[in-house]
């Protein structure tokens, strides 16, 4: 079912005045200025723009992984930035998950090692984690993958198994940096398939940026990133 904006919903996340400026010694560099933006439970959001137009960095800020220069995110009624390096650290491990565009999997592991790994953070037992990491291989399609390492899988696959990993903790927002930007086309249109079908699923949010429009137009709500400032597109 498409998201609905009527229906009585949560908001997991919101960040007010948000900005982001880098400083190197007499030069300031502003990325991001007067972002406001509320994501609710099962909500799809796209944000698009040029390359070098901050959208990594916003997704850094609204994720704990940096920290803004003006502004607040609230994540269930708490400011990120009153939070101490600990607790971003459980959050993010508890409610978080992360797809990047390059699937930063560990070599020397296999994919159900590398997809276990946020429950093996998390202090689960190894044979516990082993098993639900290989059922999430199983449904994004990697069954019978499970014991090959990232050398031995093609480049979907490993993005495939990012996703599984990504999802492992059951996380209520799951953050996506140009997930499908070094796919081809058909395996590009194949990850934008399972993510979809995982938002509708498993009923987590998601907020991804990317060059990729087609993808971007499944959003139930799509933004682009300009002049350091966030714009709806109302399609």
């Amino acid at each position: 079912m498409p998201y609905d904006m009527n229906k009585q919903i949560r908001e997991i996340l919101s960040c007010t005045n948000l900005g982001k400026t880098f400083s190197n010694n007499q030069l300031s560099l502003e990325i991001l200025r007067e972002i406001e933006l509320s994501i609710a439970e099962r909500e799809l959001i796209a944000i698009v723009g040029a390359s070098g137009s901050g959208k990594s960095t916003l997704l850094h800020l609204l994720a704990g992984l940096e920290i803004p220069s003006t502004g607040s995110v609230i994540v269930d009624g708490q400011d990120l930035n009153a939070c101490s390096q600990r607790d971003k650290r459980v959050l993010r491990n508890r409610s978080f998950g992360f797809v990047y565009q390059f699937h930063h999997l560990l070599a020397e592991f296999t994919a159900k090692e590398n997809v276990a790994m946020p429950l093996l953070i998390a202090r689960h037992s190894y044979k516990e984690a082993l098993i639900k990491a290989q059922g999430l291989l199983k449904i994004v399609g990697l069954e019978g993958r499970y014991n090959h390492k990232p050398s031995e899988l093609s480049g979907g696959e490993r993005q495939r198994a990012a996703i599984a990993r990504a999802i492992i903790n059951n996380p209520r927002c799951l953050f996506a940096d140009e997930p499908t930007g070094n796919l081809d086309e058909r395996t590009a249109m194949d990850v934008q398939s399972l993510l979809v079908d995982l938002n509708q699923k498993n009923g987590m949010a998601m907020i991804f940026a990317t060059h990729d429009h087609m993808l971007a137009r499944r959003a139930d709500r799509m933004f682009e990133l300009r002049a350091g400032m966030l714009w709806p597109i109302i399609s």
